[in-house]
């Protein structure tokens, strides 16, 4: 797994909302400032999250700043596919 291929796939999860929004994302958009998330968007995200990885992620991560961008979220995500780096 990879951050373009997770960026990827969260772009496309947000699409399944707003379509026009999720082309125009950035990797470092704020996703807050930009109304893409809201606290239920951000939940659908972690259930589609912990699917994709196959685990549960720590509530000490569900922090907004863990899902204030699309790199900041697939930070995240790499840390769990990869626990030892």
């Amino acid at each position: 797994m990879d951050q373009k291929r997770i960026i990827k796939n969260i772009r496309q999860f947000i699409a399944q909302e707003s379509p026009d929004l999720a082309q125009n994302i950035e990797a470092t958009s704020d996703l807050f400032e930009l109304k893409i998330m809201d606290s239920f968007q951000t939940l659908n995200l972690v259930l589609h999250l912990e699917e994709q990885l196959g685990t549960s992620l720590d509530p000490s991560d569900l922090t907004e700043e863990n899902f204030r961008s699309l790199e900041a979220i697939s930070g995240l995500m790499l840390r769990y596919s990869n626990p030892s780096q």
